[in-house]
This record gives C-alpha cells, sequence and structure tokens, in this order.
C-alpha cells in the first residue's frame, strides 16, 4: 500500500465506520447519522478529486460510491427535515398528502443509501483499509427533538409599503414558477423506467430551485417578522410552498 493510499485510507476510516453501520440497520431515519454520513463523504469526495480519482481506473469506483452516499445522504437529510417540519409551513389539506409522500420518498432513499453503503464497504476492502466496525446502541443518533418553541418577538424594520410591493411581487412570482412547473410536465410526473423513477429534466429543475430560492431569501429579507406577516396567515403559507419546492 503506497503512502497516498494509506492516507485516503486513513481519511475515509469515519466515512466507513458509518457506513459499516448504516448497511446493516433494516430502517433508519436519523438525520444526526444523514449528516454524519453527508459530511463524511464530502470530506472523501473532495480529496479524492483533489488526487485525480475521477480518471482512475484504481479508484474510479470508490469515489463514484462515496459520490452516491454523499448525494443520497443529503436527500435522506433533507426528507428528514420536511416530514419534521411539515406542520410548520401551513400548507393546509397539501400537509397531510405531503407527509405521505415525504415518508415514502424517505423509505426509498434510504434502501439506495444503505446499498451504497455496503457497497464503500466492499470497495474498502479491496484496497484493505482499516476501520472501526462499532457497534452502536442506536441512541447515538436519536433525533430526540423535544416540544415547544423560542418566543417569535424579532421585528422587521422594513417600512409597511415596501412590505405591500414585494408581497405584491411575491405572490406574483411565485405564481410564475408554479405555471412554470406544470408548463414543463413536471406535474404530474411520469414514471418511465422499470424503477419507477420520473424522468426529470435536471436542468429545468435547477432552474426552478435557483428562482424558489431567490424567492425564499427575498421573502425572508423584506416580509419575514414585519407586522405584514403577522396580520396575514397566508403569507406564511405562501414562504411554506417556497421552502417545499426549494
Amino acid at each position: 500500500m503506497t503512502v497516498l493510499e494509506k492516507f485516503i485510507g486513513r481519511r475515509s476510516r469515519n466515512l466507513l465506520e458509518f457506513s459499516f453501520y448504516y448497511s446493516r440497520r433494516r430502517f433508519c431515519s436519523s438525520s444526526i447519522l444523514f449528516n454524519n454520513l453527508l459530511s463524511e463523504s464530502s470530506l472523501v469526495e473532495e480529496l479524492l478529486d483533489h488526487y485525480g480519482a475521477h480518471a482512475s481506473q484504481k479508484w474510479f469506483v470508490y469515489r463514484e460510491t462515496v459520490a452516491t452516499i454523499k448525494n443520497l445522504s443529503r436527500i435522506a437529510y433533507t426528507s428528514v427535515h420536511i416530514f419534521n417540519s411539515i406542520r410548520r409551513y401551513h400548507l393546509g389539506l397539501t400537509s397531510r398528502v405531503l407527509h405521505k409522500e415525504t415518508e415514502k420518498i424517505l423509505k426509498k432513499i434510504a434502501g439506495g443509501l444503505k446499498k451504497a453503503c455496503s457497497a464503500a464497504v466492499k470497495e474498502a476492502k479491496l484496497f484493505k483499509f482499516s476501520f472501526s466496525k462499532k457497534k452502536y446502541s442506536g441512541r447515538e443518533f436519536t433525533d430526540g427533538l423535544c416540544s415547544g418553541n423560542f418566543t417569535h418577538d424579532l421585528k422587521n424594520d422594513h417600512k409597511g409599503h415596501e412590505e405591500h410591493e414585494i408581497t405584491v411581487k411575491l405572490s406574483s412570482d411565485f405564481l410564475n414558477l408554479a405555471s412554470h412547473f406544470h408548463s414543463e410536465n413536471l406535474a404530474p410526473v411520469k414514471k418511465n423506467n422499470e424503477h419507477g423513477i420520473p424522468d426529470l429534466p435536471v436542468e429545468t429543475l435547477r432552474v426552478i430551485e435557483l428562482k424558489a430560492h431567490n424567492l425564499q431569501s427575498q421573502y425572508d429579507t423584506y416580509i419575514q417578522n414585519t407586522p405584514t406577516e403577522r396580520l396575514d396567515l397566508e403569507l406564511v403559507s405562501l414562504r411554506g410552498h417556497i421552502t417545499i419546492i426549494f
């Protein structure tokens, strides 16, 4: 084993430890564990790219496996966040449907992540990487959310007329975004392959994500915590819908 390979092995230990644990779990929806997998895989992927693993026959598979863990753990982490936060978004009747659909997505993603973690462990064995096969009790990754909220007493200093103008613009932009979503035939989506995975144009989704992020940023800057927001709960619902899209 070369010096570089030993170095990669040392840097991969935490990722492989979490991957080994997760690959042997039936089902786990811990945001803490997903975040650990996300952060460790991001570090290892960046390191592998630094040394050119993407162009190496020997390292390409390991690099792609690590990247898969990174992407799936990010989706899983976001799904758990949405699942736990839906009631805060004030989505009305949509909340119940979204709650069920998010749970379905999480289970599918978790299954794929489990396979990716198992593949990473197998690749590590080929490189003779050593890592701890620690037997966690599971309590280490328990989210353990408690009830309650902080007092909402922060005030936004923007002027009233600005709030009104920006509210109208945000509402109009959101309707345009929704129209764009439907015009691209993204809803309803047809499942076009044997795995039941929607065939979606990535470029279009990135444009929609960027626009939604821009709307969210404008809302948080000019509308959030203002008297206008406190007097109109539909604005909070608007923000919730924007957040779900983003």
